[in-house]
C-alpha cells in the first residue's frame, strides 16, 4: 500500500476478500499503510500526486472490504461529516482529507459539493458527528464558509469544526483567524488527519 503498486494491492485485497479473510484485520493493514504514506508525504518524500495516487487505491481497497465490514461492524475513532461549501464545485482536496481520514480509522461521511450550512446541520445530527470539516478553494467563497461556520455553531451543536482548502494556501492563511468560530485549520491532508485525532484523543 505505502508504496503504490496498485495492481498489487488490488490483486492482494481481492484474493484475500475472495478466501474469508478478517475484514477488520485486512483494514488494519490498508490504516497501516495510510499512516506511512501520510508520514512519507509530510516528510517530503512523497508528493502531492503520489499522496492523491494512494488515497485512490485506499478508496478502492474500501470498495471491496466495506460490505463484510458494515456486516460485522468495526469501531471506528469517530464520525466525520466532510463537505465543500455553497458555491465552490471543487472536491480534490476534500477527497483527499476525507481518504486520509479513513485510513486512520475514522468513519467519514462526505456529503459533496456545493452545500448549504443547513445540509452540514442536518448530516451531523443524522450521524451524531465528532467533527465537521469544511473545505473551499475559491476566495469568493470564504464568506460562505463563514456562514456555515455560523450556522453550525447557532445550531447548538456540540462538535470541533476543521476549515481547510486552496483558498488558505495562497498566503492568506491569516484569513483562518477572522472564520470565528472555527476551533481549527488543516493545512494539508496529514495535518488535518493529526488534528482530527488530537480531537478525538482529548474527548472524555
Amino acid at each position: 500500500m505505502a508504496d503504490l503498486n496498485e495492481e498489487v494491492v488490488l490483486k492482494t485485497i481481492a484474493e484475500r476478500v475472495k478466501n474469508g479473510e478478517s475484514s477488520s484485520g485486512v483494514l488494519e493493514e490498508l490504516r497501516g499503510g495510510m499512516e506511512i504514506l501520510g508520514q512519507r508525504f509530510a516528510d517530503g518524500e512523497y508528493s502531492l500526486a503520489e499522496l492523491m495516487m494512494g488515497a485512490e487505491i485506499f478508496r478502492e481497497c474500501m470498495d471491496m472490504i466495506e460490505p463484510s465490514l458494515e456486516k460485522n461492524g468495526v469501531s471506528t475513532r469517530g464520525r466525520v461529516v466532510i463537505g465543500t461549501v455553497k458555491g465552490d464545485v471543487h472536491d480534490l482536496g476534500k477527497n483527499i482529507v476525507a481518504a486520509m481520514l479513513r485510513g486512520s480509522g475514522f468513519e467519514v461521511h462526505d456529503i459533496g459539493v456545493d452545500k448549504p450550512p443547513e445540509q452540514f446541520v442536518e448530516k451531523i445530527r443524522e450521524v451524531d458527528a465528532d467533527i465537521v470539516g469544511l473545505s473551499c478553494l475559491l476566495t469568493s467563497t470564504l464568506g460562505s464558509m463563514r456562514k456555515t461556520v455560523s450556522v453550525i455553531r447557532e445550531s447548538g451543536l456540540d462538535i470541533k469544526i476543521m476549515i481547510g482548502g486552496g483558498v488558505f494556501s495562497r498566503g492568506i492563511e491569516s484569513t483562518v483567524t477572522r472564520i470565528e468560530g472555527a476551533d481549527g485549520f488543516g493545512k494539508d491532508a496529514v495535518e488535518a488527519v493529526n488534528l482530527a485525532k488530537e480531537w478525538v484523543t482529548a474527548t472524555p
